[in-house]
């Protein structure tokens, strides 16, 4: 990966103009590939297709290189087939350069919206890490772009895996701003993806969180009314039904029926998901049942609930639990 590095960006091109340029070098360097040329058949679309061929079985150094200083006027599109190329360990030293050589020419932005498309469309996660590792040769741009994809429920877990990978110092810095978001479904989630990559520094994220927020913050904060949207019942009425969930959970739990009280913690968080007292008490009962994972997860959640609603000690007795189940 350290053989790339994105250098000054292309020219652009219009479709017009890149059309007759593929004319005018793609179809003669295709030569008896070629059976007819019927240009009402072509378009940028099966060009790009015709120069990936050429520059795989071409044995012609010099029409490869032709076709490698081509391709990145393709702009977003290229980049997907261009990364395999550069990232399969079939390819030769040459097709690696060259595809290499193209990626680094492309426009930053164009860059990141290849490689985050190769994202979106892959069906495994089997490149993650290479792109994430190659979007951090133009991290500005891609935290921008990931920083918006956040925003939309679509895509917000892989902006979020993403930023994960990068592992860069302002990508972890913004995973704990995001745990700590207004949004409760963005804090859920960071919650959630951080959690299901096994990131054990989800404490410390935390921790550390709460210790940037002052007293007056943490005061302010507790003023403020809830984030979480109305429901389609009245307030009254959730207000009446999760009181009653919760002493009904209470009451199943002095009877030692605990998957009782799971469920009846789990309708409550379904009426309110932002009561922490339910994450809380359910991660109690999952622990005893020997699900430490389920556990750590409605822990995690009850702490940033508690911290976001200024109730210091819920979240710093959340936080001692855990501490004994979280590794260091």
């Amino acid at each position: 990966m350290s053989a790339f590095q994105p250098t000054n960006p292309s020219s652009p091109i219009s479709q017009d103009s890149l059309f007759i340029e593929c004319v005018e070098k793609l179809i003669p360097l295709a030569g008896q590939r070629m059976q007819a040329v019927d240009l009402n058949w072509w378009d940028v679309d099966r060009f790009l297709g015709l120069a990936f061929h050429i520059l795989l079985t071409e044995e012609d150094l010099t029409a490869r290189h032709q076709v490698a200083q081509l391709l990145p006027k393709f702009g977003a599109k290229a980049v997907p087939t261009l990364f395999v190329i550069f990232q399969h360990q079939n390819s030769d030293s040459t097709l690696r350069h060259l595809s290499g050589q193209a990626l680094a020419s492309l426009d930053r932005s164009i860059l990141v919206t290849g490689l985050i498309d190769t994202l979106k469309a892959s069906e495994d996660d089997r490149f993650d890490h290479q792109i994430s590792q190659m979007l951090t040769t133009v991290a500005p741009e891609a935290i921008a772009v990931l920083t918006d994809l956040i925003e939309t429920q679509e895509w917000r877990n892989l902006a979020l895996r993403t930023l994960h990978l990068m592992q860069l110092p302002q990508t972890y810095l913004l995973l704990d701003q995001l745990i700590c978001h207004p949004n409760p479904d963005i804090r859920h989630a960071t919650i959630d993806v951080l959690s299901g990559l096994k990131d054990y520094q989800l404490l410390c994220r935390l921790e550390n969180a709460y210790r940037a927020g002052s007293a007056h913050h943490v005061h302010h904060l507790s003023q403020q009314k809830p984030f979480f949207p109305a429901s389609q019942h009245s307030k009254q009425q959730d207000d009446k039904d999760f009181k009653l969930l919760m002493k009904q959970a209470a009451a199943q739990t002095e009877k030692q029926d605990y998957w009782g009280a799971i469920h009846s913690y789990s309708q409550v968080i379904s009426l309110n998901p932002e009561n922490a007292n339910a994450y809380g008490n359910r991660g109690l009962l999952k622990l005893n049942l020997g699900d430490q994972e389920g556990a750590i997860t409605d822990f995690q959640y009850a702490a940033q609930l508690f911290w976001h609603t200024g109730k210091t000690a819920n979240f710093e007795m959340t936080l001692n639990y855990l501490r004994k189940l979280t590794p260091t």
